[in-house]
């Protein structure tokens, strides 16, 4: 059965994979980024995760990907889905575990729990 906490948890998830693993532009190379990004009038979406796929993974490189992943999600807090945000980032045998945890309001209990592995 459809719940409306299921469909709103699903877009949600929806939301979320798709700023954080659509490509943000580089600024400085301008390589990566998606063509239609701005166009609208609305901030680019995306992240620059794909740009640590040749880092060699270290404390630095760690913070940075946390860094690149709050970047990407702040949209998900300008528009009020989310009050709060917190990113943890551990390195795994194979590349990095990445875990993203919201909340909304008051309530303590978390809106989003996911993590992901990501192979670098």
């Amino acid at each position: 059965m459809l719940s409306t906490q299921n469909i709103l948890r699903d877009k949600l998830h929806a939301m979320v994979m798709m700023l954080l693993f659509s490509d943000a532009r580089d600024p400085d190379s301008k390589q990566g980024g998606w063509w239609a990004n701005g166009v609208d009038g609305e901030a680019p979406i995306g992240s620059a995760l794909w740009s640590f796929s040749r880092s060699k993974i270290t404390e630095v490189v760690l913070n940075d990907i946390g860094l690149a992943t709050k970047n990407a999600l702040q949209p998900l807090i300008d528009k009020k889905v989310a009050d709060r945000i917190d990113i943890s980032t551990d390195r795994t045998p194979d590349g990095v575990e990445l875990r993203i945890i919201m909340y909304k309001g008051e309530n303590t209990n978390a809106m989003y729990d996911n993590a992901w592995e990501l192979n670098f």
